[in-house]
């Protein structure tokens, strides 16, 4: 039980953080570079990652498709895939967002 608390701590300080430096850089105009920085930071986090991916959804225009790619968040919407192959949502919520990224 113990030890299920300590990852349980560990993980809301390890996304704590990822939102702290994702909450910089797009306050500084990069919000895709900040979600792609969220990816990275909690890569084995899958509720994290289906989030992410949520919010990549909103690359639909050329412009956004293009600073999205920039980012690099086409790669790391596949790894988050590759990652959690088990995950439903994680699955979904990528298919979505590559389905916006490339349309």
């Amino acid at each position: 039980v113990r030890a299920a608390a300590a990852a349980a701590e560990a993980a809301q300080r390890a996304r704590d953080s990822a939102q702290t430096e994702a909450a910089a850089a797009e306050a500084v105009g990069e919000p895709f570079e900040a979600v792609v920085t969220c990816m990275r930071a909690n890569s084995r986090d899958a509720a994290t990652q289906e989030l992410a991916c949520r919010e990549l959804i909103t690359a639909r225009d050329v412009q956004n498709q293009t600073r999205a790619e920039a980012a690099g968040a086409l790669v790391a919407v596949v790894a988050a895939m590759q990652a959690h192959p088990q995950s439903e949502g994680v699955q979904r919520a990528a298919c979505l967002a590559l389905d916006a990224m490339t349309a």
